[in-house]
């Protein structure tokens, strides 16, 4: 046989064990993105969409998801010194992370706390995730969504874009 013959089977070979690492590869994290994480593993929150039995279930998660991201939040902000006596107003950065909406006299402390916990981040786009599953009528692409953290409540608020 000459090695002609060989290449076609060679690429049949390789294609196919280019598939499955890349089915290997997509089951876990990136190395990068296992060394970016750090040792806290990320919380993922249950899909609503499929646990929910009606509109109300979906809605009261919600509210639960966002009081477990009130929590998460104000422990990390609280740590890093941030000023929890005055609201603060989240939004997406439209790139996967959180800004401060509005003026905050430690803004920039959040947002740099915020940009350094891929946790929070994470739960900022469920939140998001799950505010879209609950109101279907409205189009994620028209409005952007915020968090309002305020003592000891958390509000949901969408701005039109």
């Amino acid at each position: 046989m000459s090695p002609v013959i060989f290449w076609p089977l060679v690429g049949t070979a390789a294609a196919a064990l280019g598939r499955e690492a890349a089915k290997s590869m997509s089951d876990t994290l990136s190395f990068a993105a296992t060394l970016a994480s750090g040792p806290a593993e990320v919380v993922k929150e249950p899909e609503i969409a499929k646990t929910a039995a009606s509109d109300a279930d979906c809605k009261a998660a919600c509210e639960q998801a966002v009081e477990r991201f009130r929590e998460s939040a104000y422990q990390r902000l609280a740590a890093a010194g941030v000023d929890l006596s005055q609201p603060i107003e989240l939004q997406s950065d439209g790139l996967g992370g959180i800004q401060v909406a509005g003026e905050h006299p430690d803004r920039a402390l959040i947002e740099q706390t915020l940009s350094g916990d891929l946790n929070l981040q994470q739960q900022f786009r469920s939140l998001a995730e799950k505010y879209a599953q609950a109101n279907p009528s409205l189009d994620p692409r028209d409005y952007d969504f915020g968090v309002t953290l305020t003592g000891s409540s958390a509000q949901v608020s969408v701005a039109e874009r």
